[in-house]
């Protein structure tokens, strides 16, 4: 009965560990060290970790880990899949004690050793691009580890490859630009199939190696270290090459774990070509994907074009081209510029903002308004009579500070959204293995606004004062200064209520308005003095209790309650006004008086 438990046990585990299951990071697990763990812990996790497309700046170890599989560690794209040190003293990558570890597809920088292996059996490094620096070491193997160092790509290293033992098989690597390939010279076996070129010393050249010249990377500078057409490197490695089953290309892109993706396309540059060809039209160009396998002359790859005018970014599922025929992506074939033609840019009118809060500062207002459906942009209006006196495009933003106002002003605003078509455009390459995985990565996305631009109506309008500034201690840089004074600070409930009391009641009358300015004259003043004898303090929050008070009832009461308050209060301000005209009168009728 137990082994047929024992059976069935293991008929389990295959069903819930199937081979080459995988781990991703970032999306499981934030580290690669933190997915090693994981799989060391709990073999049912699988034995594969794909880490995405990024830069990781981790010390990775793999520890006396045998777990009876093949644990690989592999970068999604060998070109934009980043390793390094973030203790620069210690490997990026150590593999100690280990069996069956394969780590494949990264490209090693920044660090002063990129692996370090360590009485480990079964460990393969492959198709990795090591470019650490000039006083730095690649990989370094002890004399007990039995390892594959195979198909990468090793440039401006101090020394790529330092082995204690040939226990350590080099094969199929390019080696440019090193102080020093392969130490000792004095170990000369387990060395194929390997291109040298331009090091200080090649150490081991070994055996089936091409003549020591130029490997023609695509681009050293943008770091594709893909092979460009007649690099001696092509079909001169040892066995075959994963993406089209032909002799194995040497160096990171070629072989058994080769790198299947193209480098991203560069420079994409899209422009309007309405006018030229009659209808809605974008020429869009790119420099060439110099790869052999894309440029090849008997049977090159090519260039696919996505577009998108409903959204940013991937997928891109535009279907206007051509009146509707040209979907999204288009196979431009093998060129280096194309014209979209005969497109349909959306007409949308989009939906009328709200503002939300108009907050001042010193010559300054700070506009708050809600996204509106379907804008692109907005357009802020603003005046001192009417908010059409002056406008302001200000982009796909839904805050905006208007500078350079005048204290004290009341300034009335509004805002309206603007919708105009943008087309987004990525183009990717592909090799001449027609095959669509092996396309290269998206290249940086370009956007072009093309036809009509459409306003919503104008907001609500609102109106607010920029406040002047009157910096002294513990006092902000704000407006309602008495209160302020009195409460402690900017944000008191208090203050709040007399600041929209302020912005809703006074400043819609003319009376209201010049309270206002006479309080923003005289207001710094008696703050200064309540802020420096902060015994008045309390006397002053009981004065302004009646004030608060009203503001409450205000906001909270019926509107027939609120109505007589206001009237009452219009009619409180305007006698005031008045009294304050007849007593800057009074001296002249004296002098009058007089002189009759």
């Amino acid at each position: 009965m137990s082994h047929l438990n024992s059976f069935f046990a293991a008929i389990a585990l295959m069903v819930v560990v199937p081979h080459g299951w995988a781990v991703s990071v970032p999306a499981d697990y934030e580290t690669i060290q933190a997915a090693i763990n994981a799989l060391e812990a709990n073999p049912t996790l699988g034995d594969t970790i794909e880490v995405a497309r990024g830069v990781y700046t981790e010390n990775i170890s793999f520890s006396n880990i045998s777990l009876n599989r093949t644990i690989t560690l592999q970068g999604e794209e060998t070109a934009a899949t980043f390793l390094e040190a973030k203790d620069a003293a210690v490997a990026i990558v150590t593999v100690s004690g280990a069996t069956d570890v394969v780590v494949r597809n990264f490209t090693f920088r920044n660090g002063d050793t990129g692996v370090v292996l360590n009485n480990s059996t079964g460990v393969i490094i492959a198709s990795n691009v090591f470019r650490l620096g000039n006083s730095s070491l690649a990989i370094n193997s002890d004399e007990a580890t039995v390892a594959d160092i195979l198909n990468n790509t090793f440039y401006d290293n101090d020394t790529a490859v330092l082995r204690g033992s040939e226990f350590s098989k080099i094969t199929n690597n390019i080696f440019n630009n090193n102080n020093v390939a392969i130490s000792p010279n004095t170990l000369t076996g387990a060395v194929v199939y390997n291109c040298f070129h331009n090091n200080d010393s090649d150490g081991v050249r070994g055996t089936q190696a091409p003549p020591n010249s130029d490997p023609l990377f695509v681009s050293i500078d943008l770091g594709d270290f893909h092979l460009k057409q007649g690099s001696p490197c092509i079909n001169a490695g040892n066995g075959t090459d994963i993406i089209d089953d032909t002799s194995a290309d040497m160096g990171a892109y070629g072989g058994d774990y080769a790198d299947v993706f193209p480098f991203k396309v560069q420079r994409v540059v899209v422009s309007d070509a309405s006018s030229r060809e009659g209808n809605p039209s974008i020429d869009v160009s790119w420099s060439a994907n110099e790869s052999h396998r894309v440029t090849h002359t008997t049977r090159a790859g090519g260039y696919m074009l996505y577009y998108d005018s409903d959204q940013s970014g991937p997928p891109y599922e535009g279907t206007d081209a051509l009146g509707g025929t040209f979907p999204s992506p288009i196979d431009a074939g093998n060129v280096t510029s194309y014209t979209i033609p005969d497109l349909t840019p959306p007409n949308i009118n989009p939906a009328v903002p709200t503002i939300s809060n108009i907050t001042p500062a010193s010559q300054t207002l700070n506009i708050s308004w809600g996204a509106a459906a379907s804008a692109t942009g907005y357009r802020l209006y603003y005046g001192v009579n009417d908010p059409g006196e002056n406008q302001v495009d200000v982009g796909a933003v839904t805050s905006y500070s208007l500078n350079n106002l005048s204290n004290g002003v009341t300034y009335s605003i509004a805002v309206s959204a603007l919708y105009q078509a943008t087309y987004y455009l990525s183009v990717t390459a592909y090799d001449n293995t027609r095959n669509s995985s092996h396309e290269s990565a998206y290249s940086d996305e370009k956007s072009l606004v093309m036809g009509s631009e459409n306003e919503s109506d104008l907001s609500a309008t609102m109106t607010g004062i920029p406040e002047p500034v009157e910096p002294f201690p513990l006092l902000p840089d704000e407006g309602c200064f008495i209160a302020t004074a009195a409460f402690g600070y900017y944000d008191t409930p208090q203050v709040q209520l007399l600041r929209h009391f302020r912005d809703r009641y006074l400043l819609s009358h003319f009376p209201g308005r010049w309270f206002v300015k006479q309080y923003y004259t005289h207001g710094p003043k008696a703050a200064r003095y309540i802020e420096r004898h902060p015994e008045w303090k309390p006397a002053v929050r009981v004065a302004l209790l009646p004030l608060i008070a009203i503001a409450w009832i205000l906001f909270k009461a019926s509107w027939f309650v609120q109505a007589v308050i206001v009237m009452s209060g219009v009619t409180m301000l305007g006698a005031l006004y008045l009294r304050r005209k007849k007593w800057k009168s009074a001296p002249v009728n004296h002098a009058r008086e007089k002189l009759l």
